[in-house]
């Protein structure tokens, strides 16, 4: 089955920029280790949608997590919540306080259901 088309906010899985200070630029230096950018782009994409964004708006968490691309060029994404799933509304998604983007996914995804 394929599923509806939605909205995600993505982070290069790299070191990333942006507002840091005290403990979390430390941690921020620790997790930019090439192993651990997974971990990183996890934990910023969390952050976003916990409330670490402009607004301090705390959304929902949802599924599925994907990754895309080779290198520097590999993304990690997060679905938004459905709220911002219509056209245009994407833009009415907080704004990130660091390298995070925010997309409207065009293309629908197969999704395998287990019951």
């Amino acid at each position: 089955r394929r599923n509806e088309q939605f909205s995600v906010c993505s982070v290069t899985m790299k070191e990333l920029s942006g507002n840091t200070s005290g403990s979390d630029k430390e941690s921020a230096a620790k997790l930019s280790n090439p192993q651990l950018s997974g971990a990183t782009s996890f934990g910023a994409l969390a952050g976003y949608l916990f409330g670490k964004n402009e607004q301090s708006k705390a959304m929902k968490m949802t599924t599925p997590v994907f990754t895309e691309g080779e290198g520097d060029l590999k993304k990690m994404s997060f679905v938004l919540p459905s709220d911002y799933w219509t056209d245009g509304s994407v833009n009415e998604a907080p704004k990130p306080l660091s390298d995070i983007g925010k997309r409207r996914n065009e293309v629908s995804v197969p999704v395998v259901l287990r019951e």
